[in-house]
């Protein structure tokens, strides 16, 4: 992961997006097109509020675009499947609003998926088993992520899951924060299509192989059986 080039970056925030992910008062993350020979896609997540506040925030490392740098290295380092940050740094330089770079995935959100056109039976079993599998490579591992949820999970054309928007993640195997980890996924997923069963098989699928997990898992197993 390097810091942007400074004489590049500004007509790459400038240039058209091809696709606009997020817009709020905190940040913007869109999708900018790019020739293969000048390096191809690339996603752009901007933090848009106060630069006085940014800058604070960065002076005693609380940025959340600190936080999610830190958490995405983390993540990589230990083997753990998360898009890449690619570049980083600050418009103007040293004294602005921070901004970070990835090469996009080929593939959708779950959200997107989950959002779209019906999914068949055996492929949204697939996909529960799939997110369950990246759960419980996060509670084995140590983590908490306070936004496990759909659309912080790519789906690519191969079928793997990945992470992204990793700024809340922390180390932590309480089974408290593990349990409202799960409780997020759930609550999100009863907004798209899950329906009470699926939603019992991906906690079943999660429980069966975190073995901190022990405790709940024949409640889950008897509520799917």
């Amino acid at each position: 992961m390097a810091d942007a080039d400074q004489a590049n970056i500004q007509p790459l925030l400038n240039a058209e997006p091809a696709q606009v992910y997020k817009t709020d008062g905190r940040s913007r993350v869109w999708r900018v097109d790019r020739p293969r020979e000048q390096g191809g896609p690339v996603v752009i997540k901007r933090f848009e509020y106060s630069p006085l506040r940014q800058r604070l925030a960065d002076w005693v490392g609380a940025h959340p675009a600190q936080r999610e740098l830190r958490s995405n290295e983390r993540l990589r380092a230990a083997g753990l499947p998360v898009v890449p940050i690619t570049a980083h740094g600050t418009i103007p330089a040293g004294a602005g609003c921070r901004f970070w770079l990835m090469t996009p995935l080929v593939g959708r959100s779950l959200q997107c998926l989950m959002r779209g056109q019906p999914i068949a039976r055996g492929e949204r079993l697939r996909l529960i088993q799939v997110v369950a599998d990246l759960a419980g490579l996060l509670i084995r591992g140590g983590y908490y992520f306070r936004d496990f949820k759909p659309s912080n999970i790519l789906i690519d054309d191969a079928g793997a899951a990945w992470l992204i928007d990793v700024g809340g993640l922390q180390r932590s195997d309480r089974p408290d924060r593990v349990t409202r980890m799960l409780a997020v996924m759930r609550r999100k997923v009863t907004e798209d299509q899950l329906s009470l069963t699926d939603q019992l098989r991906f906690l079943h699928a999660v429980v069966d192989q975190c073995p901190q997990l022990a405790a709940v898992r024949q409640v889950v197993a008897e509520l799917v059986a």
